[in-house]
C-alpha cells in the first residue's frame, strides 16, 4: 500500500524559495521551501523520504496556517538516492547566501555583531551619571553638567 503524507504550512506567509518540483526525490529533513512570516524565513521541511506528487504552491503565492502545500508518496527505496536539496542547503551557514541581495543584508547587519565590535566584549562602558527618577512623574532623566531636569 502507498503512503500519502501531506506538508501543510505552519505558519501564514509568502513562498520566497522552492527548492522542489513534481517528481523530485526528497529525503526526511531535506527543505521543500522557504516561507517568509514576521520579517523571517521559516524552512518547510519534509517528514519522510520519498517523491513530491503534488504541489499546491509556487515563489510568491501567499500560505495560510494548515493549508496543505504538498504530497510525498513516502518510500524506503528514496534512503540510498542523494538529494538535490539536501547537498544545496547542507553548506553550513545561512540559507541565501548565493543571492546577491541577500548577501548585502546580511552583511549590513553582522556589523553590530559581537565578533565585528570587540570593544563590546571588553567588558563594562561608563555611560555616565546615574539615572535620577524625577518627583513629578514616573519619568526618568540624566542630571545635566548644569545640574538642571
Amino acid at each position: 500500500m502507498t503512503n500519502h503524507v501531506a506538508v501543510s504550512a505552519e505558519l501564514q506567509g509568502t513562498i520566497v524559495g522552492s527548492f522542489v518540483e513534481v517528481g523530485s526525490t526528497v529525503r526526511a529533513g531535506d527543505v521543500l521551501a522557504l516561507i517568509e512570516s514576521m520579517k523571517m524565513h521559516h524552512e518547510i521541511i519534509a517528514p519522510v523520504d520519498g517523491v513530491i506528487d503534488w504541489l499546491a504552491f509556487e515563489q510568491g503565492s501567499t500560505v495560510a496556517i494548515g493549508q496543505e502545500l504538498a504530497r510525498i508518496t513516502e518510500s524506503a527505496a528514496v534512503r540510498d538516492v542523494p538529494s538535490p536539496s539536501r547537498t544545496s542547503l547542507s553548506r553550513p551557514g545561512p540559507v541565501g547566501l548565493e543571492r546577491d541581495d541577500l548577501r548585502e543584508v546580511i552583511e549590513r547587519h553582522a556589523v553590530g555583531l559581537d565578533e565585528r565590535r570587540p570593544e563590546a566584549a571588553d567588558g563594562p562602558v561608563d555611560i555616565g551619571p546615574p539615572v535620577r527618577t524625577s518627583a513629578i512623574s514616573s519619568t526618568t532623566a540624566r542630571s545635566s553638567n548644569t545640574g538642571h531636569w
